[in-house]
């Protein structure tokens, strides 16, 4: 990352919120490797061809116009960062030329700092490659993304969201050369679809993602969706499911994860058992950065396990099922993505 004379990260602080950038700058003026500059969103463009930043950090409640040149701006700076924050929601967008995701504030320092963050641990086995936190955090953020967008129905701040990562960062998403086709087509459909409804009104495509996310996966009445994405459904058949909830819950418990006594959601269900995915890999993350190869490898071999007994059993059917009935192809792009994810943990036993 291209870094001032003096060896400062310049951070431009973007937002018509006095107040907003008064709490980041009060959050980062105590580093000095940090050199911090506000502006208003109309001044940004012109700034960062000028200064050039190396992050920048916008207010998400900054205008979809004047949005859109900040970020066309940013990406004439391919090594810049640029986070979406949401003070309200006490959580930001990371966008970079491979992905976007979504991060608690309490990471804004370690995300801004993320050249020594992410330099390789040094291993006491050296038989643990050194892409092994990499790969973990991958399935993390994969894992994560999929549970989010079946575990929350489509609001006006999600589809906001969507548009400010665009279609290009659908796209980068699909570079790798071993990339599955399901993968590569249901990211390219999401992307498309973004950029085809960018001219509607937020609250249209709330409503049709909305109406495409409950018939899909809520499971409303028989004939009106495909079968609901619940395992001992998809597994052993109604006559089952009791056995297999019991396996589910015992899997969670042992692992330390229990379901609130108010979830809409049955154990097995796929956004549920997605996010324990993402639970394990973060937890394995957790473990190398611990230098705790035994712990890490632990945490990998019990998603393992869970992928090759759970979710890679049925997933792929719900997939296939639940395709002859969307309505967007949006939702028909994310349900190709989880397919497109299932064969590659299987067929390359990363999960």
């Amino acid at each position: 990352m291209t870094q001032g004379m003096s060896g400062q990260k310049r951070i431009l602080i973007v937002s018509s919120n006095v107040l907003f950038a008064e709490v980041i700058t009060q959050s980062l003026f105590s580093h000095s490797s940090l050199k911090l500059i506000s502006v208003y969103p109309e001044a940004a463009s012109g700034e960062i061809e000028t200064i050039p930043p190396d992050v920048i950090i916008v207010d998400e409640a900054v205008g979809s116009e004047e949005l859109g040149r900040i970020l066309i701006a940013a990406r004439n700076l391919p090594c810049a960062q640029l986070l979406l924050m949401n003070l309200k929601g006490n959580d930001f967008v990371v966008l970079d030329s491979r992905q976007a995701i979504i991060r608690h504030t309490t990471d804004l320092l370690d995300t801004i700092n993320k050249d020594e963050m992410m330099k390789p641990k040094k291993r006491s086995n050296p038989e643990v490659p050194f892409t092994a936190i990499e790969d973990a955090q991958a399935r993390a953020g994969m894992y994560g993304f999929l549970a989010t967008f079946y575990n929350q129905r489509p609001d006006k701040e999600l589809v906001q969201r969507l548009r400010t990562v665009g279609i290009d960062s659908f796209v980068r998403m699909t570079e790798e050369e071993d990339a599955s086709p399901d993968l590569v087509q249901g990211l390219s459909e999401m992307g498309q679809y973004i950029e085809a409804t960018m001219d509607q009104e937020v609250g249209e495509v709330e409503q049709a993602l909305g109406v495409d996310w409950t018939k899909l996966f809520r499971g409303i009445s028989p004939g009106y969706g495909p079968t609901p994405p619940y395992e001992g459904i998809y597994q052993g058949g109604r006559q089952d499911q009791i056995e297999v909830l019991k396996q589910i819950n015992r899997i969670y418990h042992e692992n330390g994860v229990e379901i609130v006594e108010d979830s809409l959601n049955r154990p097995d269900y796929i956004g549920l058992e997605l996010d324990f995915l993402r639970f394990l890999a973060e937890r394995e993350v957790e473990a190398w950065e611990q230098e705790d190869e035994e712990l890490a490898l632990s945490n990998a071999e019990k998603a393992r396990g869970f992928f090759q007994e759970h979710v890679g059993e049925w997933v792929s059917r719900f997939c296939d099922h639940a395709l002859e009935h969307a309505r967007t192809d949006f939702y028909r792009g994310f349900l190709r993505l989880t397919k497109g994810v299932m064969t590659e943990a299987r067929n390359e036993e990363k999960i």
